[in-house]
């Protein structure tokens, strides 16, 4: 399994997997359990992670158990995303407190201690997919060993649990209808009413396979699929869609049913589109 920069992308065709989706695959697929680690993080590296963790935990139950190197403000974006699946079933977080001058420098994945990732790139967007990096998908021999000295490596106080930590409240999860026919992850933001009395959401949602972030927009409410057991009663409700500056609607279109192209809108500003950046 590889990662390569955008410009060697085409080098990295099926058969051969790309790590994100391999990454992404393993933690679609946990069923009970899953154990995450590595030593760097950055913002849109975890919201690769998020989209298939929140329905990992919210909709499956599946326990996650994350390890890191560094506590320090670097490590925000790892503590924003364990804030975010802690809100909804059981969430663990291990710091490395190891002698100097070793540091907590694997990057892994395992589910279910049957499958996962091991491999060079770290769960960051770059790791993931800017960098040349190598990986491997690992068996339930490999799998189960891996895990076996992690929780050898807590009870030997090599890392340290973290009980309370800082983080945001989440945009709950929900699953949206996009325009390839696909139910994709996104959060849910707020409620609108539009000017024709229609409910709508204003989610963050990746619109494609190829997209490198995940993109605000709004979608007609018949677009969105809640979670089972998720709370939604604290989300927003506003009255109107209106964006900063000169206000358009840009047709999303997102299925077809009965050989007729149904169709949402997005809201968006003079500014284009609301990008989560």
């Amino acid at each position: 399994m590889f990662t390569t920069p955008r410009a060697a992308a085409h080098l990295v065709a099926p058969p051969v997997r790309r790590l994100d989706r391999l990454v992404q695959d393993v933690i679609a697929g946990a069923n009970s359990e899953l154990h995450i680690g590595g030593p760097f993080w950055n913002r849109h590296g975890c919201d690769l992670l998020r989209e298939v963790l929140l329905p990992a935990v919210a909709e499956r139950q599946v326990a996650v158990h994350f390890y890191a190197h560094d506590p320090s403000s670097r490590a925000q974006p790892l503590n924003d995303l364990v804030k975010d699946c802690a809100q909804y079933g059981r969430t663990s977080l291990y710091w490395w407190t190891g002698a100097n001058p070793g540091i907590m420098h694997a990057k892994f994945v395992v589910a279910d201690r049957a499958t996962g990732y091991f491999g060079s790139a770290n769960l960051t967007s770059l790791g993931l997919q800017e960098h040349f990096e190598i990986g491997m998908e690992l068996g339930s021999t490999q799998a189960s060993s891996l895990v076996a000295l992690c929780t050898r490596l807590r009870e030997e106080g090599f890392f340290a649990q973290v009980t309370k930590g800082p983080g945001r409240l989440p945009d709950p999860p929900v699953l949206v209808e996009t325009a390839d026919g696909k139910r994709r992850f996104g959060q849910l933001r707020s409620w609108h009413t539009a000017r024709d009395g229609r409910r709508e959401a204003d989610v963050l949602c990746r619109l494609s396979d190829d997209a490198p972030r995940p993109a605000r927009v709004r979608v007609d409410e018949s677009r969105i699929r809640l979670f089972p057991g998720v709370n939604y009663a604290n989300v927003p409700t506003n009255d109107a869609c209106a964006g900063d500056g000169e206000t358009g609607w840009v047709q999303l279109f997102l299925s077809e049913i009965s050989g007729k192209a149904r169709s949402s809108e997005l809201c968006w500003s003079g500014w284009g589109v609301h990008e989560y950046v």
